[in-house]
């Protein structure tokens, strides 16, 4: 077959008023199974292109092989597993091996120091730090060291949010927050209640007030899929009971993640504190959730408001 040929340009100099001309040859590109390829890195076999297998000379079709610590494995009903985390393929499944428990899925299991756990949303986590509820919400249990009070802390996406309102008294003096109706069983069930200088600075070492934008990024999570932010968040963080019915609905949240919100007593709404600051410099922002919504509504406070705290993990 008569070779083509293609004219090109490979230098040109208006200065000294020179043209270099070469020849190109098409027919000269290396191509495996019709793709382009680097042969100076990768091999072509029966018109399956190879890549190479860490520093040795071992090449794989990424396609239906992966490479793990310099050797060659075939996939697993085409899925990458991990040996190294006691994972085997069998019969195009992966499962988990883990001490003298029975091999589980690895796709609903793993291994921690020999011993089998469930995994938590789809998800593998260090079971010295968090247990798994209702195989989705992540937690710990954490304790505030100022008065010993024992805390619930989530995992929601990349963020860590205390899964009650903040309950800190430093012994009754009344600059750190009121008890709703000043009844101390509100406090027990609902949190304290705090003015906004003094939730910003109450939540305990590691633990801060949450920003306008921490907010947002969780709103932003939990409604994702949805037209518009918040318009379904607060459904999905309220908890399963204590708000009041609206019109012939239950005003609940289905608590998809373990926020568990509460409402102020009265059972139609509540608010939470944020960072931000308006100019007037006396009112600061607030999210609030009411009975009669599904959404979360950013809204701005009198500093001196009395308000529920969320902490957010430093």
């Amino acid at each position: 077959m008569l070779k083509r040929y293609l004219l090109f340009i490979l230098a040109t100099s208006l200065f000294w008023g020179c043209i270099a001309v070469g020849f190109f040859d098409e027919d000269a590109i290396e191509k495996c199974g019709g793709k382009e390829y680097a042969s100076a890195t990768q091999i072509c076999e029966n018109d399956v292109l190879k890549i190479p297998c860490g520093t040795g000379k071992n090449y794989y079709d990424p396609s239906t092989q992966f490479c793990y610590e310099n050797n060659v494995i075939d996939k697993c009903g085409g899925k990458i597993f991990n040996p190294q985390k006691e994972q085997f393929c069998d019969n195009n499944i992966v499962y988990v091996h883990c001490g003298i428990n029975m091999p589980e899925k690895a796709e609903t299991h793993f291994c921690s120091n020999n011993e089998l756990y469930k995994k938590c949303d789809g998800k593998d986590y260090d079971p010295t730090i968090y247990e798994c509820e209702n195989d989705k919400i992540l937690f710990f249990i954490f304790i505030d060291n100022r008065d010993n009070q024992e805390y619930k802390a989530i995992v929601i996406d990349s963020q860590i949010w205390m899964a009650e309102n903040l309950n800190f008294d430093d012994g009754g003096n009344d600059s750190l927050g009121e008890c709703y109706n000043n009844e101390s069983i509100n406090c027990a069930k609902y949190g304290r209640l705090y003015n906004w200088a003094t939730a910003m600075k109450v939540c305990p070492s590691g633990w801060h007030l949450p920003r306008e934008a921490e907010w947002e990024t969780l709103i932003k999570f939990v409604d994702r899929g949805f037209r518009y932010e918040g318009e379904h968040a607060g459904k999905k963080l309220k908890a399963t009971s204590g708000w009041n019915d609206y019109q012939g609905t239950s005003g609940n949240g289905t608590d998809d993640y373990g926020f568990a919100a509460l409402p102020y007593p009265t059972g139609n709404i509540g608010k939470w504190w944020n960072t931000q600051e308006y100019a007037n410099e006396k009112r600061a922002g607030s999210f609030q959730m009411y009975s009669r919504s599904s959404a979360i509504e950013d809204w701005s406070c009198d500093k001196s408001e009395f308000l529920s705290v969320r902490c957010l993990k430093d």
